[in-house]
This record gives C-alpha cells, sequence and structure tokens, in this order.
C-alpha cells in the first residue's frame, strides 16, 4: 500500500481501503474505497426521513391519486 501511494497514487488526496493490481488488466489499478452508514446516527435518519417526506409529498400532489 505504501509503495502504490507513493508512486502511482501520489495524486489521490486519500489512502483507498484496498487496491488490488492488475485486475482489468497489466499496469491497471482497482481501488476500493468503503463508507459505512449507521442508520441509527441523527444525520442519516435526517437525510433519508427528507428524501421519504419528498416522496410522500409528491404522492399527495400527483394528478389522479
Amino acid at each position: 500500500m505504501a509503495s502504490f501511494m507513493h508512486r502511482e497514487g501520489s495524486f489521490l488526496l486519500q489512502q483507498p481501503d484496498l487496491i488490488i493490481p492488475d485486475l482489468d488488466g497489466p499496469k491497471f489499478f482497482t481501488l476500493i474505497d468503503a463508507m459505512v452508514l449507521d442508520p441509527a446516527d441523527p444525520s442519516y435518519a435526517k437525510s433519508s426521513a427528507k428524501s421519504a417526506q419528498h416522496r410522500r409529498r409528491a404522492l399527495e400532489v400527483a394528478p389522479g391519486t
């Protein structure tokens, strides 16, 4: 990981979680960066509830319902 970050990955802003070399062909690198979301976190609940409210509002004002 360290050698990749010093050479090929020197332009990256952060270190990826996983690097798979030569997956798509020689001298190609597949970078994987994982993100974990906690549904109990207030910011997650606030953002997901907001989109549900928008969907419900759209259904309520849609013609023919």
